[in-house]
């Protein structure tokens, strides 16, 4: 076994997958080597050899262990029949026979029959009534075929069983918070908690109960309130103390107890890094780095401190600094592919695409079929990919459902709430992390003002941190019928919110962007799930999101090929817009007091890619009075500024044609330009829009949809994308000498 994992960590499985059957062959009694060898087969895409493996152990031992091995495989295929077939050959002691009536219960239930799964917990609860164990496995099958009511009624008649000891009543509250029985769980923990008053767990149960019910306050004092009086584990108070206050945005509180943490524990780690975690959602981000050095005072070789600390200088747009640190951890551990990963997306960001194909490349060998899992955070990226065309983008989308998620999947619900009654309102629910001033509510705004409150109910799901929230997000608040914070809400419990709500239409506004909630639509939640292609500009990958809700022009019929979802098109070209209330009066150009012309680039560095610096080089060497301005944070680090810099003069350009700000405010940087230039093939969208808001114009090539189509499409909904939709990168830097002379 050993053997094994050192053979892994050489990146030599099929050596591993070897040497591991040589070992089971020898004893092919132990259990432990046998669900070694078969993850390893599974990782390394040898399932139908594992399947047989454990097809023949179990025939040769049909024994409970090998029995769970062999249903992980049958539920990977879908394979229930099979399941089935083991489960009832299996030689079951009475000892088993609750683990047997539950795995039965999960096949039947995956099978679709509901009543039979149902059936196998009721025969738990004949057999013994007085089992909580049992009860509580018939009220949990209830639950996840959501049927509520049911679920909640026998809570409540297993509430009225007092519990006798603090074990029991805990599990008797934890059952009925499954169940949402959220207010008669704290009375019963109210009433009961003076009998055991010593009990560590009781009042963080309590203090649970109350969060879940939103009475935050008194949460928050009943926190206070047990550092104050606990003498005995303060550490592990105040660390209880630390996290829930930070969950519930306490952040004062949080710091607080971090630093009283700390001080009972200087050499633990742990408090440290609480304290990390709030200063970053203060956005502290000095004080954060402060907090880095001190635990490198403790432990100087905890790797997870370049990691933090890279995250933190990217944060800060100090690109350079960011990878430099990642090199380093690198050297002491070179096959670490999590850093590596980090590295790559950290030189994208920066616009640096020279070596992503082949970097990429290498971090998925290292890392097997796991790679998919880590995927979600080059999304946004591969949509600014120079090279890469829409199928080798779609591909890539395809391939992360199809060996990531799609595989763990369980059977689509049903959707027995369904109605057609024309008198009845139909249910939306908009889910985002961006009910804030975000790009994605300029553009979602307008569709929420604008929806039939008389056809429609309308719902939000906040994912974001309360804590962030603002003028915008009070102004989203006003659209909705119901608003539903769910910052906290694991992908479990915004599941079963949303089918609990029984939600029609479930709309993602985030795409792969971050903080999203796409694992949610992936259980398919709500019978009709949408996307808008605002979000993170492509498909989403996901076959259980049935439209990907789009304007006419900026995904056009012809691009459905290079979608899983179809295309709710919306009958208009762009997107309505509506920016925050912070934006500043327009002013006339520029070059109309002064004796150049400005060309402005807002866009991340991530989009200003090689191929579009050499035309911006062309469209200068042919302007010699012009000037061109990059202003974004990302281009601040001198090392940034030299690499545009040489890109720009080798085409031709005068190094003083070129210059580097970070304008704030924000608006501010409009009256500075005459004409923005677009880049591609990913294009800008929020800043374009923002531009023909304050009275300035972007040049355009239209290229891959979508991000290189939403400008042209804001520009034909304005009916100018004739003279600033370029169709040619030669047409497009005529067009911009033209407009600069």
């Amino acid at each position: 076994q050993l053997g094994a994992l050192a053979l892994v960590h050489l990146h030599k499985q099929t050596d591993a997958v070897s040497l591991l059957l040589k070992a089971h062959k020898q004893d092919p009694y132990r259990l432990d080597i046998l669900e070694h060898l078969i993850k390893l087969m599974v990782n390394n895409r040898m399932e139908e050899e594992a399947l047989n493996i454990v097809n023949n152990e179990f025939a040769r031992n049909p024994c409970m262990p090998i029995l769970k091995i062999a249903l992980k495989l049958a539920y990977r295929k879908q394979d229930w029949t099979k399941g089935m077939t083991m489960i009832n050959s299996l030689q079951k002691p009475e000892s088993e026979y609750y683990e047997v009536q539950v795995m039965k219960a999960k096949l039947y239930r995956n099978m679709g029959d509901g009543e039979k799964a149902l059936s196998m917990t009721k025969n738990l609860i004949e057999s013994n009534s007085s089992n909580l164990n049992f009860r509580a496995a018939h009220i949990q099958e209830l639950l996840k075929q959501e049927k509520f009511t049911e679920a909640q009624r026998q809570a409540h008649d297993l509430s009225k069983e007092l519990p006798d000891t603090p074990q029991r009543l805990i599990k008797l509250i934890n059952l009925l918070s499954a169940a949402d029985a959220h207010k008669e769980a704290l009375l019963i923990l109210q009433k009961e908690i003076s009998r055991w008053p010593s009990h560590p767990k009781l009042p963080w149960l309590e203090i649970s109960l109350l969060n879940e019910l939103s009475f935050c306050s008194a949460a928050q004092s009943k926190i206070e309130h047990l550092v104050k009086i606990t003498q005995e584990n303060k550490a592990y108070v105040l660390e209880r103390a630390t996290i829930i206050s930070r969950a519930n945005h306490e952040y004062e509180s949080a710091k607080k107890f971090a630093v009283q943490w700390i001080a009972i524990e200087p050499n633990n780690q742990q408090p440290y890094y609480a304290l990390y975690d709030i200063y970053v959602d203060l956005g502290l981000l000095e004080a954060a780095h402060a907090v880095l050095d001190s635990i490198r005072k403790i432990n100087p070789h905890d790797i997870r401190l370049d990691d933090l600390g890279a995250a933190l200088l990217t944060k800060q747009a100090r690109y350079t600094s960011a990878i430099r640190l990642l090199d380093s951890a690198i050297e002491r551990d070179p096959t670490n592919t999590y850093l590596k990963d980090q590295i790559l997306a950290i030189r994208v960001t920066a616009g640096d695409f020279s070596n992503f194909d082949a970097d990429l490349a290498e971090i998925d060998r290292l890392r097997g079929l796991d790679c998919y899992q880590k995927h979600c955070g080059y999304f946004f990226n591969i949509n600014c990919h120079p090279n890469w065309n829409s199928q080798q983008v779609f591909q890539f989308h395809k391939d992360w459902y199809e060996n990531a998620i799609s595989l763990e999947l369980p059977p689509l619900p049903s959707y027995s709430h369904v109605s057609f009654d024309p008198q009845k309102r139909i249910k939306v629910g908009y889910v985002s992390g961006d009910f804030k001033r975000h790009a994605v509510a300029y553009f979602s705004e307008p569709l929420l003002i604008e929806h039939d409150r008389e056809q429609f109910e309308i719902y939000i799901f906040a994912t974001h941190n309360p804590a962030i929230s603002d003028y915008v997000t009070e102004r989203f608040r006003t659209y909705a019928d119901h608003w539903i914070n769910a910052n906290n809400m694991s992908t479990e419990q915004l599941y079963r919110k949303v089918r609990s709500l029984e939600i029609d239409i479930l709309v993602d506004l985030s795409g792969h962007s971050n903080g999203n909630r796409l694992k949610v639509f992936c259980l398919k939640p709500a019978p009709i799930q949408i996307s808008a292609v605002f979000g993170s500009g492509q498909t989403t990958g996901i076959e259980r999101i049935d439209y990907l809700l789009c304007d006419q022009v900026s995904v056009p019929a012809e691009h459905s090929q290079y979608l899983v979802e179809k295309r709710a098109e919306l009958p208009i070209a762009g997107f309505p817009y509506m920016p925050g209330d912070d934006y500043c009066d327009p002013v006339p150009l520029p070059c109309l007091t002064k004796n150049y012309f400005t060309f402005g680039c807002i866009s991340r560095p991530l989009r200003a890619n090689s191929q579009v610096c050499n035309a911006w080089s062309q469209i200068l060497a042919a302007c010699p009075n012009a000037q061109i301005v990059f202003d974004h944070k990302g281009y601040m680090e001198e090392e940034v500024q030299e690499r545009y810099r040489r890109l720009l003069v080798t085409g031709g350009t005068k190094p003083t044609q070129i210059s580097f700000r970070n304008t704030r405010p924000y608006w501010k940087l409009f009256h500075e330009v005459d004409l923005l230039l677009d880049p591609w093939p990913s294009g800008s969208g929020t800043v374009g829009t923002d531009a023909l808001w304050m009275d300035r114009l972007t040049l355009t090539l239209k290229s891959r949809p979508m991000m290189g189509t939403f400008m042209t499409a804001q520009l034909t909904a304005i009916g100018l994308e004739s003279q600033f939709s370029c169709l040619t990168k030669e047409s497009y830097i005529r067009r911009a000498v033209a407009l600069a002379s």
